[in-house]
């Protein structure tokens, strides 16, 4: 992950003045541009060419002290700091040294002058390269199970053997093993129950050449007789170790391979510390899953309280109103047969005195039909008064204008307690 370091300008001096730019500026994990323009801002000397090529007592001379800062130039500068610095990296291999104890600390492998196969491991795989008949660029090849995982030419077999035995008595007088296998990873060192897959091999070296006939570049790969064990595998492409170790012109692998087998614990201690990140990164998902569950229940069970009590409200406004409109047609029919009774009367005075003798003998029907007309209107008598009082209740403070949604009913105590049990998850988590 990247970081950032700041710097005073005082640090920053004795910085540049202890070391060459270039080798600060990668400790530091910024180019030596980055670092020139950062000394140039806080306005920090640098040394000119050719300062460290002289002794110590002509760098002494030639130091230049740092001025007295101007009203703008800055006290401090900040800078980003590259995961792939120096600095960070061996701050990684000082905390999987730490993790992984000095078991292989100061190993010193010595490599055999001549092959003695000893292991059954290396006569195997001797037997196994001498025996193959296809070449792939030059190199044999040897894997699977019984055999290290090996693709060397024949000019570089011996040597390659040689330091394979060496390196495979190593690993089995530290108490590790080694696991050959025919799928992938084909040769891995297990290490307290770690797995680190490895592969030794001879590089290849490339040319490029024109066709004569086509005209293109064409390559072509040959034999290096560079040796180099290597570390293969994507779960180690975040540790800030160093995964190759080859001949140079300047040491070759025989001197390296004492530093290869040391380095090998700090793979498995980056292994179970990334397995240990990795659970408590789990955890963290689970515990935020777990949360945010329970919010999400505490917000439905409120939710759920709330919409049923406004369909509650809802439910009985509307039967209130459904009561209040009953109640003026119960009293408009009331009237009406009061209004019909009436009328039924002054027929019957006028029929029976007055203007209607005429007709008196069919008056008698049709004022029973009037009569049962205002007795089925009239709510005394025909049942609907009797089902309003008994069938239905009444609140006369009900407020039928209210709108359900915009009323926050309060929560009862147990559903207040219940929710603050699924709440007080999160303080007891955090």
């Amino acid at each position: 992950m990247d970081g950032s370091i700041t710097f005073t300008r005082e640090e920053l001096y004795e910085l540049v003045w202890s070391k060459p730019v270039t080798t600060a500026a990668s400790d530091i994990g910024i180019s030596d541009v980055g670092l020139a323009k950062i000394c140039k801002k806080l306005e920090v000397p640098r040394p000119g060419r050719g300062y460290w090529g002289k002794g110590d007592k002509q760098r002494k001379k030639q130091r230049t002290p740092l001025p007295a800062p101007k009203r703008q130039t800055p006290e401090s500068a900040t800078i980003k700091v590259d995961s792939r610095s120096r600095r960070a990296m061996r701050n990684e291999v000082a905390d999987l040294k730490s993790r992984s104890g000095d078991s292989a600390h100061g190993i010193d492998i010595k490599i055999p002058k001549k092959l003695k196969c000893c292991q059954p491991l290396i006569r195997r795989t001797k037997l196994e390269l001498e025996s193959t008949k296809w070449l792939h660029r030059g190199l044999m090849l040897s894997s699977g199970s019984g055999c290290l995982n090996m693709q060397v030419s024949e000019d570089s077999l011996d040597r390659a053997l040689r330091i394979a035995e060496a390196w495979v008595a190593a690993i089995e007088g530290l108490g590790w093993r080694i696991q050959t296998s025919d799928e992938d990873p084909k040769m891995s060192v297990l290490i307290d129950g770690e797995q680190i897959p490895v592969r030794f091999r001879e590089k290849l070296s490339a040319t490029k050449s024109r066709s004569p006939i086509l005209g293109w570049i064409e390559h072509s790969y040959q034999p290096s007789k560079v040796l180099l064990f290597e570390v293969t595998d994507w779960r180690f492409s975040g540790a800030r170790l160093q995964k190759c170790w080859q001949d140079s012109d300047s040491e070759k692998l025989e001197a390296k391979l004492s530093r290869f087998v040391e380095t090998l614990p700090l793979y498995a201690a980056y292994l179970k510390r990334e397995r240990t990140i990795e659970a408590e990164q789990r955890e963290v998902i689970r515990l935020n899953h777990e949360r945010y569950e329970r919010r999400r229940k505490a917000e439905e069970l409120k939710a759920s309280y709330l919409r049923r009590k406004r369909e509650e409200l809802a439910r009985a406004q509307s039967e209130e109103q459904t009561r209040r409109a009953n109640l003026s047609q119960l009293a408009s029919d009331w009237q009406e047969s009061k209004r019909i009774r009436q009328f039924c009367k002054e027929v019957e005075s006028e029929a029976r005195y007055g203007t209607l003798d005429h007709i008196q003998a069919g008056a008698g029907d049709w004022l029973r039909w009037a009569t049962r007309i205002a007795d089925l209107k009239d709510p005394f008598k025909n049942g609907q008064l009797d089902y309003e009082i008994t069938s239905t209740g009444h609140d006369s403070d009900l407020d039928c204008s209210l709108n359900p949604e915009q009323v926050d009913f309060p929560l009862p105590e147990e559903l207040q307690a219940q929710i603050a049990s699924l709440l007080d998850f999160e303080s007891k988590s955090l």
